[in-house]
């Protein structure tokens, strides 16, 4: 875990902090000839502040107003700590992408395994009954609101007996959205949705069912 700069012991030589340090933190300074008065590095003139104990002249020193006052610290040290914070930021936007990527590929593998178990006997994909709520500016903008699911959306015309699906149907029934034909931006990752409409997959059932009773 990256280390805050050590605070210096500072005394102040006025009972007001300078505007143009207000207006400039964090300012650069650094050390004068006497090894305790503090110099703007953009004007070379002395602040109102100075070093309790001594350091070489030229050290780079940051000065900075928080809530507590005015802190001085040593520029190098301000430098490494902002280079640790950004590295760490950086390892732990990778260890989320890498935990984001896990979990998005555990539940594509999911939906995957429970869309092959359907065993469904035509050409189907994923798909959604589009809703005006899912297209406006404050929704998700794919056609989808909170209450949407995933139906089979029948893509060949289906005959068995008395059960009929026509292409574009759902294999729950008709799909009677005014907004059919609505393309979602991500159109080429539908197979990696999980069907999760219950009518749907209680009407895939009939299917298995037919496969047992054939075998026997």
């Amino acid at each position: 875990m990256a280390k805050q700069p050590e605070k210096l012991p500072l005394k102040s030589l006025s009972n007001f902090i300078s505007p143009f340090l207000i207006n400039n933190r964090p300012a650069l300074c650094s050390v004068g000839e006497d090894g305790r008065a503090l110099v703007y590095q953009s004007s070379n003139q002395k602040t109102n502040y100075e070093l309790i104990e001594a350091l070489p002249v030229g050290t780079g020193i940051t000065l900075d107003v928080l809530s507590s006052g005015v802190c001085a610290t040593m520029t190098d040290d301000e430098i490494r700590y902002k280079a640790e914070l950004k590295k760490e930021f950086e390892e732990k936007m990778e260890r989320q992408r890498k935990e984001d990527e896990q979990r998005r590929l555990r539940k594509e593998k999911e939906a995957a395994d429970f869309n092959a178990s359907l065993d469904i006997p035509f050409q189907w994909e994923p798909d959604i009954k589009t809703v005006m709520s899912g297209l406006s500016e404050s929704s998700w903008g794919n056609g989808s609101n909170r209450r949407t699911v995933f139906h089979v959306r029948v893509l060949d015309t289906f005959k068995d007996g008395r059960f009929a699906r026509e292409k574009g149907d759902f294999l729950c029934g008709k799909d009677t959205s005014k907004h059919q034909g609505y393309t979602d931006p991500k159109e080429g990752d539908k197979n990696i949705y999980k069907v999760t409409c219950q009518r749907c997959i209680d009407a895939a059932a009939r299917f298995n069912k037919q496969k047992v009773v054939e075998q026997q």
